[in-house]
C-alpha cells in the first residue's frame, strides 16, 4: 500500500491515490486511530470530488459502512470537526499523513 501510494504520488494518479488514502483510513480504526482513520476519509473523498471520481454502488457500500464504524465511535460535534479537518488537507498533506510522516491529534 506504501509503495502504490508512493508510485501514485509520484506519476500523479489521483484516483489511485484517492484510493490509497481510504485504504489507509480503513485501517487505521484497527488501531484505535479514530482521528487519522476520519482525516483521511475526508481527504479520500476530497480528492474524488476535486478530480470528479465517483464510486460505482458497491464502492460506496463499503465506503458508507467505513464511515459509520468511525462515526459510531465519535461524538457527533467531534466527528464533524475531524472530518472538516481531514478535508482541507491538501494532497500533499494526507499523502503525508497517510505514509506515517505527520501526525494528527486525538
Amino acid at each position: 500500500l506504501v509503495r502504490s501510494l508512493r508510485a501514485a504520488s509520484d506519476t500523479g494518479a489521483v484516483e489511485t491515490i484517492a484510493l490509497c488514502l481510504e485504504s489507509f483510513g480503513v485501517l487505521a480504526p484497527r488501531r484505535g486511530q479514530m482521528h487519522r482513520a476520519l482525516h483521511l476519509l475526508a481527504a479520500s473523498e476530497q480528492t474524488r470530488l476535486r478530480a470528479d471520481i465517483p464510486r460505482v454502488p458497491a464502492e460506496q457500500r463499503d465506503w458508507d459502512q467505513n464511515v459509520a464504524v468511525v462515526r459510531e465511535t465519535l461524538e457527533p460535534e467531534v466527528f464533524e470537526r475531524v472530518w472538516q479537518e481531514g478535508a482541507g488537507l491538501d494532497q500533499d498533506g494526507a499523502i503525508r499523513l497517510a505514509l506515517g510522516e505527520e501526525s494528527v491529534k486525538g
